[in-house]
């Protein structure tokens, strides 16, 4: 859905933590592990419930050998990196 002709106060507030986590996805996508990990650090500090999907999300496959992603799953509750 496009928002580009919805007056700005009329679109929809994405919470602080969705818009963190959508940006460090941006920074996966280039490559730059770290950056995504510090936003999915900072998205588990803000309780976004998107982390739910570190387990099975494909886009996160880059990280999945990092010590610090596996370290997140662990207090995510989600256990090990490999895929189910």
């Amino acid at each position: 859905m496009s928002y580009s002709n919805v007056p700005r106060r009329a679109r929809p507030k994405w919470p602080l933590a969705v818009r963190v986590l959508r940006l460090r996805i941006v920074y996966l996508g280039l490559g730059d592990k770290e950056r995504a990990l510090d936003g999915l650090d900072q998205a588990y500090e803000a309780g976004s419930q998107w982390l739910t999907w570190l387990k099975v999300d494909q886009m996160f496959d880059p990280l999945r050998s990092e010590p610090r992603f596996i370290a997140l799953l662990k207090k995510v509750g989600l256990g090990s990196a490999s895929k189910p």
